[in-house]
C-alpha cells in the first residue's frame, strides 16, 4: 500500500479498526523514499469498435441525437426569420 503527503513525522503505530470486527493489533509506519513516478496517462479516445454491428448501432445512436437537434434548430432559424419579416 503507498500513502500520499506523508513526513517522516508521520511514522509510528498504526492500527486499524474495522466496523463489527474489533481493532487491529498495532503496526509500525514507517517513511522511506519517494516512490517511482507513474508515466501520464493517455487521454486518447478508445479505438473505434471493429464489429461491424457495433459500428452500425454507434452511428445510428448519433444520428438518432443529432436529427432531431438539427431539425429543431432549422425549424427555430425559419421561424424567426419568418417573424421578423412579417
Amino acid at each position: 500500500m503507498t500513502l500520499h503527503h506523508v513526513t517522516s513525522s508521520d511514522e509510528g503505530l498504526y492500527k486499524c479498526y474495522i466496523s463489527g470486527d474489533g481493532e487491529s493489533p498495532s503496526s509500525w509506519i514507517s517513511v522511506s523514499g519517494r516512490p517511482p513516478v507513474a508515466p501520464p496517462t493517455s487521454s486518447k479516445a478508445p479505438p473505434p469498435a471493429s464489429n461491424p454491428l457495433q459500428l452500425v448501432f454507434t452511428v445510428m445512436r448519433r444520428l438518432l441525437v443529432f436529427c432531431p437537434y438539427l431539425i429543431s434548430t432549422l425549424l427555430f432559424v425559419s421561424l424567426c426569420q419568418h417573424r421578423s419579416q412579417g
